[in-house]
């Protein structure tokens, strides 16, 4: 008599027994019944474990809670030093030294808003500055700008301006024009004219005077010993008077010896 199996129930004729088709069929629809139930089942019936996959270093976490390795999180952290800093330097060279009190976009909204008259009059300034075909044309003037060879004729022309060494009425230099040496060559034929001197010889009185009235005529000015190792000097006459510095002069030699009775030759000069 057939029996059945422990797991499935299957139908399993006795050794002495025909193959019964249709028990045949049903053992076929068990076991169909049965593939298709398991493979549908996912709350792991055979109770494989990670370690049975060679999973058992694998954290069982979800993504967002993953841990990261040494090195992930020496890159992150280098990242994120880099990222800190880069932003820093942009904030910094966008605030560049401003004041505490206009360091942010809101401070300086501020400020312009409660100064709208300065910021209308910048504006207006702004608004009247050259344009670059304005700024080019004006470059690009050369009546009222010099050239470079312009500017090396007149520096060449500047060092030339020195004042001539000696009178001359051709003289082409700018500084001692024809007018200026005319005049000067008037003023020089009049002192020649005024001024006069006289060559005497005379001999000194026993105390080294000599009056020079006594041989011009004019108004005295001064006078020079001509004879060698002899000077003479202005003084006051040798009558007593108190006259300072009149017609007299007393001699002397080169010692600072009175010169008594002694022939001199003096140059006077009068007008």
């Amino acid at each position: 008599m057939a029996t059945k199996t422990k797991n499935l129930g299957l139908t399993k004729p006795d050794p002495g027994e025909f193959y019964d088709v249709i028990d045949s069929n049903g053992n076929m629809d068990i076991i169909d019944e049965n593939i298709t139930a398991h493979l549908a089942d996912k709350s792991n019936p055979h109770s494989v474990t990670k370690s049975d996959v060679g999973l058992g270093n694998v954290s069982n976490t979800s993504d967002s809670n993953k841990p990261v390795s040494t090195a992930q999180q020496t890159a992150i952290d280098a990242a994120y030093q880099q990222s800190t800093g880069y932003t820093d330097t942009k904030i910094a060279n966008l605030i560049n030294g401003a004041p505490q009190t206009l360091d942010t976009l809101k401070e300086v909204a501020d400020a312009i808003q409660q100064n709208e008259s300065v910021v209308t009059a910048l504006d207006s300034a702004v608004g009247k500055k050259a344009n670059q075909a304005e700024l080019d044309t004006h470059t690009n003037n050369s009546t009222i700008h010099i050239t470079s060879t312009e500017r090396t004729k007149w520096n060449a022309k500047q060092d030339a301006m020195t004042v001539d060494s000696a009178l001359s009425s051709t003289s082409t230099n700018p500084v001692q024009n024809k007018a200026v040496n005319a005049a000067l060559t008037s003023l020089n034929t009049d002192l020649a004219g005024l001024v006069k001197y006289k060559v005497i010889t005379v001999t000194t009185s026993t105390n080294g005077f000599i009056n020079i009235a006594n041989y011009i005529s004019g108004c005295y000015l001064y006078a020079t010993v001509t004879t060698a190792g002899y000077l003479c000097l202005p003084c006051q006459a040798d009558t007593g008077s108190t006259a300072s510095f009149s017609k007299y002069v007393r001699c002397f030699d080169s010692n600072m010896a009175l010169l008594s009775s002694k022939s001199v030759t003096l140059q006077v000069y009068y007008i």
